[in-house]
């Protein structure tokens, strides 16, 4: 099957839907050729061998006939085959377009959606996800360095405050306790209480960030020292020795960034991720371009007609490959200069005994023309000589002279 054409080998029939379409039994075997042997391009020696089983003669047209009129039978624009294609030089081709399933129609169009089947699409995605990789990389680098730089200032200044706290606790009247907790609390707004074992069942602190801050304020404020998050009220609860005492400090939590700032910085990234899009999407051009011009010039070498020369400028490879193909049309261009001035050769060497043979029978036609006009000249006179002797021999004697005398 090719298209809508169905060919059945064993019918020897070419059908188009219901429709049978008439072909002799040299355009069958031509198609049967072709449809052996798809994609791949045949000589036109070999398709004679093939189809006739006889030698390909130089001047044998007889399979370009044939081709023209299977093209016109089955191409919907003859001019520009679809199916039966010339292979410049060489041949012709027959690429078939066989409607797959509903199944891989689907898988098809699936995977299309996903992976580009050009060049340009796919370096396009590739630069796209590349972009999107990198942006998400550094947005989230950054939001990790900014919530580490937060967390160490606030360690810093807690560690700095405990202190200040511990030597005012240590410092404090025994007797007056209570009002030095509230005294202390309101100065550095924390809920100061002495440890009586029940902060032991708050939540133990798990994050990274936490850990890393109580292992700084053991090393600062020695090692009874201990850290509790409450959840429900957003505390940090830390415990200090002071003195013979232990209290235990709750802190409130730093609240979360505030959303300008990520906007600020979500803005800036979709900025610079529209500009890097823009800018790949016109690298991905420039560089998808000679591929394109070489696409068209083979498309153009494809219809027998020979384009103009590729650039042979850009990348290496690139340059390589239109060098390379520059050479192949130098050597067509020659190939058809040698062709014509072969035929002209071949052409000349059949006129010259051509033009003998007609000058030769147009002497011959010449003498015969002489000839039959001087028999005719001699009939017309002894025709008239017959005919005064015929008048002569009817008038009675005497009578020419009276009429000479009157």
């Amino acid at each position: 099957m090719f298209g809508p054409y169905r060919l059945d080998l064993g019918t020897r029939e070419l059908t188009r839907g219901s429709e049978a379409v008439a072909l002799t039994t040299g355009e069958f075997g031509l198609l049967k050729v072709l449809a052996s042997h798809p994609r791949q391009p045949l000589a036109r020696e070999k398709l004679m061998l093939l189809a006739r089983g006889r030698d390909h003669d130089v001047f044998d047209r007889a399979i370009d006939v044939q081709v023209s009129r299977l093209r016109k039978l089955i191409e919907a624009n003859p001019s520009s085959p679809r199916y039966i294609q010339t292979v410049w030089g060489f041949g012709y081709v027959f690429v078939p377009d066989q409607a797959p399933d509903a199944a891989s129609t689907s898988r098809e169009g699936w995977h299309l959606t996903l992976w580009p089947r050009s060049l340009f699409g796919r370096l396009a995605l590739l630069l796209l996800l590349v972009i999107l990789i990198s942006q998400a990389t550094a947005i989230f680098l950054f939001r990790q360095d900014r919530a580490a730089l937060l967390s160490r200032q606030f360690g810093d200044t807690k560690i700095v405050q405990l202190k200040a706290l511990r030597a005012g606790l240590a410092a404090a009247d025994p007797k007056s306790t209570a009002a030095a907790l509230a005294r202390f609390g309101e100065a550095y707004q924390a809920r100061i209480v002495p440890d009586d074992g029940s902060r032991r069942r708050r939540r133990t602190a798990a994050k990274p960030v936490l850990v890393e801050l109580l292992e700084r304020l053991k090393s600062e404020l020695g090692p009874e020292t201990d850290l509790r998050i409450q959840p429900r009220l957003q505390l940090l609860w830390i415990k200090l020795q002071a003195g013979e005492n232990a209290y235990w400090a709750g802190f409130q939590l730093p609240p979360r960034p505030a959303d300008e700032v990520q906007s600020r910085a979500l803005g800036w990234s979709l900025i610079a991720l529209a500009v890097l899009l823009t800018s790949a999407y016109f690298f991905a051009r420039y560089l998808a371009r000679p591929l394109r011009q070489l696409n068209d010039a083979v498309a153009h070498v494809g219809e027998g007609k020979l384009p103009p020369p590729l650039p042979e400028t850009g990348p290496s490879e690139i340059a390589s490959l239109n060098r390379g193909f520059n050479q192949m049309l130098a050597k067509l261009r020659q190939a058809d200069e040698d062709r014509a001035l072969l035929l002209a050769g071949v052409s000349h060497d059949l006129r010259t005994p051509l033009a003998r043979l007609a000058a030769r029978h147009r002497g011959r036609c010449q003498r015969c023309f002489d000839a039959r006009r001087n028999d005719f000249r001699h009939r017309r006179d002894g025709q008239d000589h017959r005919s005064v002797s015929r008048i002569c021999a009817r008038q009675p004697p005497g009578t020419a002279g009276d009429a000479g005398t009157q």
